[in-house]
């Protein structure tokens, strides 16, 4: 059992955190009594040092997040300094067409560290533009050194780091893994932790399988179904015309690979349109909404919002007749009310997650999300867009490729996206280079293994992580017995 600590004044962190974690472990592997046999601090205070210490003394582990107090910075032998004297840069301009934009500051980890082979790279800066100042196409979210929650927690030099901030020439502490006879403390200096990031793999190996058999763990739900080596999910998003994606639905079926459509309903729906989605379904597709009008945070206000949810689901399932549970959110923007307009419109998922904006829905592992209850959500910032293929590469595609490659070390599900051109190319330039790229990259993507799945399905799996429990050391799903996938196993399993 894990047990999540906070202050009151932490109430924001641990919402993001207590998700993060659900979406691993399960709700049902989360305690709020004294029976845990993890132990997370978020920005311990002397209450928590008491308890840190009485953890490292039991044969358990613990995990810290953000600030440390005196003696738990002692405890790590960290030494605290001012916070401002970390000086650098934590953002970067943004990103011209065809190159990609990065902050100098950076995190780095020491590959000879125990946890460093869960970890997809030994390196990330705080900050990764692809496209203009809103899309990472690596998939990890957005460091600052602003004092918030989804910064560097303090400033800290400690000799045992196997992770550090490199700022304008100095390091800092960012990850230290602490080893005792007893106990094991891994503490990352950020209030949030890992949640964003397929660094997120390295917490996950630590509880369940590090130290095994000396130590407790506790088991973990692998992001994609059983039987895959890898899961990719892809989809279109139709802000302007529906059938411009024409062509690329038929090379998709052509493959067998299955192709979503994430449409605007403002659009015009008629024959030739239904016609087209009877074929995307019936090839094992998806439509999902993408709102009426594709407003800003789905619309000025909760009502609005609800109004551009609801509409645009009972439009499609009209159009269609058939039942319409998932939405990709309008820029991906994803603020609480919006989540909670979604949820209210009928939808069970929704797709969203950049580091532009609302960094409380930009998750690492598909699943649960904050501040909202029964709705899941996948993030997906893989954008496969002309504007992004890197001028300065050989291979134009690498960056996707290494997208595809982090998701598969760290058992993630994978997804990415694009738009038919019509008025707007989206930096394509022509037709034919952006068939020729889906080509390319379908051919990658094939030759390493990937499983393919609709969007739906995608965020119907995601929805069932939800429902998952732990009973007698194996995961049981709650509720629906029938549920479509089988679900993997990750770390050593309890009481087996």
């Amino acid at each position: 059992m894990i047990k999540i600590d906070h202050r009151t004044a932490d109430a924001y962190a641990y919402n993001i955190v207590l998700a993060a974690f659900e979406r691993s472990f399960t709700a049902s592997q989360i305690t709020s009594g004294n029976d845990a046999d993890v132990y997370v601090a978020l920005n311990p205070d002397g209450a928590m040092s008491e308890e840190i210490r009485k953890h490292m003394a039991g044969g358990h582990k613990v995990v810290v997040f953000g600030r440390p107090d005196a003696r738990t910075a002692e405890y790590l032998n960290c030494s605290l300094l001012p916070y401002d004297s970390i000086r650098g840069k934590t953002t970067c301009p943004p990103a011209r067409t065809a190159y990609a934009s990065e902050s100098p500051e950076e995190i780095k980890y020491k590959k000879k560290s125990p946890l460093a082979p869960a970890c997809p790279f030994s390196s990330r800066p705080l900050c990764r533009f692809d496209f203009t100042d809103e899309w990472n196409n690596l998939g990890y979210g957005r460091i600052d050194l602003t004092g918030s929650d989804w910064s560097v927690a303090c400033a800290a030099q400690c000799a045992d780091a196997f992770g550090t901030l490199c700022a304008d020439g100095r390091e800092y502490a960012y990850a230290v893994l602490k080893d005792t006879d007893s106990g094991s403390l891994l503490w990352v200096n950020r209030a949030v932790g890992w949640c964003d990031s397929a660094e997120w793999n390295m917490l996950e190996y630590f509880l369940s399988a590090y130290r095994q058999g000396d130590l407790a763990t506790v088991p973990y739900l692998l992001d994609i179904p059983a039987g895959c080596s890898s899961a990719v999910t892809m989809r279109l998003d139709c802000d302007e015309h529906i059938l411009s994606s024409e062509r690329l639905f038929r090379l998709y079926k052509e493959r067998n690979i299955p192709f979503s459509l994430a449409v605007k309903t403002s659009l015009e729906l008629n024959d030739g349109v239904r016609k087209y989605f009877d074929d995307i379904l019936s090839a094992g597709g998806s439509i999902l909404s993408h709102s009426i009008n594709h407003k800003c945070d789905w619309g000025v206000d909760f009502k609005d919002a609800l109004t551009e949810a609801s509409v645009s689901r009972a439009t499609l399932e009209n159009f269609l007749g058939r039942k319409i549970e998932y939405a990709v959110s309008p820029f991906h923007q994803n603020s609480p009310k919006a989540v909670c307009a979604v949820k209210s419109g009928g939808y069970k998922g929704f797709i969203g997650g950049i580091i532009h904006n609302d960094p409380e829905y930009l998750i690492s592992r598909g699943g649960a999300v904050p501040f909202v209850d029964g709705i899941a959500s996948h993030s997906q910032q893989c954008m496969l867009h002309g504007d992004c293929p890197q001028a300065e590469a050989e291979d134009g595609l690498y960056v996707y490729k290494n997208s595809y490659a982090y998701a598969k070390q760290t058992s993630t599900f994978f997804g990415y996206l694009d738009h038919p051109q019509s008025g707007y190319d989206y930096g394509w330039q022509s037709l034919d280079r952006q068939f020729d790229t889906h080509v390319n990259y379908l051919d990658f993507l094939c030759e390493n293994g990937a499983s393919f799945f609709s969007a739906e399905n995608c965020l119907e799996f995601m929805y069932g992580k939800r429902l998952l429990s732990v009973y007698d050391g194996r995961f049981r799903m709650n509720g629906e017995n029938s549920f479509s996938y089988t679900f993997s196993e990750g770390g050593v399993l309890i009481n087996v």
